[in-house]
């Protein structure tokens, strides 16, 4: 007897087919990645030290060009000192006045207070009928012990051409030569010549052609009395004033 034992039959296994999978392919390596960034990273880098030199740069410009300050001083104003004026003396503040306005004529000067007018003045005329003036003398005494000398004022009417030559035909060449100086009245001379017989120093000016000839008679005839004399006279004539 065959011992072999029957197998039932069995329905037919139908084989799962096995799952397939596909792996994601992942990009190869090509090494470029890192140096790519590398060369960024340099680049800003560049960038960043370029423009923070053309900063420092333009600091450096600014700083050269600004002004230097300078430093602040204080002005410490002294108080100015204050000069009292001096006084300066007029010697003819206290000397007398005298007006003359007669017969056209209207001045006025100071003489010293040693002198007074001695009557009323002097006149000369070209005649009776023709009563234009040719002279006219004004004197003062010394009031002086000694009464060394007089004034006169003695205007001329001026028939030469000049005052120069007024005077050189008048003055004595014995005399000290005439001296002309200018002032306030135009050209003077000082100059010597008799009054009456009697030595006189004289200070001349012209005005409208006449001659106004201020002189001191010096009854001693001293020659040390002459620098006195010009500088009375020239003190007298410095306050002669014409009417306006």
């Amino acid at each position: 007897m065959d011992e072999t034992q029957q197998v039932p039959d069995q329905a037919p296994v139908t084989p799962v087919p096995p799952i397939t999978t596909y792996p994601i392919p992942q990009p190869a390596p090509t090494g470029k990645t890192p140096w790519v960034f590398i060369t960024v990273i340099v680049i800003l880098l560049g960038v960043a030290s370029y423009f923070g030199y053309q900063n420092y740069q333009l600091k450096q410009q600014l700083t050269a060009q600004a002004p230097t300050p300078t430093p602040a001083t204080t002005v410490v104003n002294s108080p100015t000192p204050t000069s009292t004026p001096i006084p300066t003396s007029d010697p003819t503040a206290n000397w007398k006045t005298y007006a003359y306005t007669e017969n056209g004529f209207n001045f006025s000067f100071k003489y010293p207070t040693i002198f007074n007018p001695k009557g009323t003045p002097s006149i000369s005329w070209v005649s009776p009928i023709d009563k234009t003036i040719v002279e006219i003398s004004i004197e003062f005494t010394s009031t002086e012990k000694d009464k060394s000398n007089n004034l006169v004022l003695y205007i001329s009417k001026n028939g030469e051409s000049s005052l120069e030559n007024y005077v050189s035909k008048n003055t004595d060449s014995n005399f000290t030569p005439p001296v002309t100086t200018v002032g306030e009245l135009g050209n003077t001379i000082d100059w010597f010549d008799f009054y009456r017989n009697i030595p006189a120093h004289y200070l001349s000016f012209t005005k409208n052609n006449y001659v106004y000839s201020f002189g001191l008679v010096d009854f001693t005839g001293l020659p040390e009395d002459d620098a006195k004399d010009s500088k009375i006279l020239t003190q007298i004539l410095s306050t002669f004033k014409f009417a306006e």
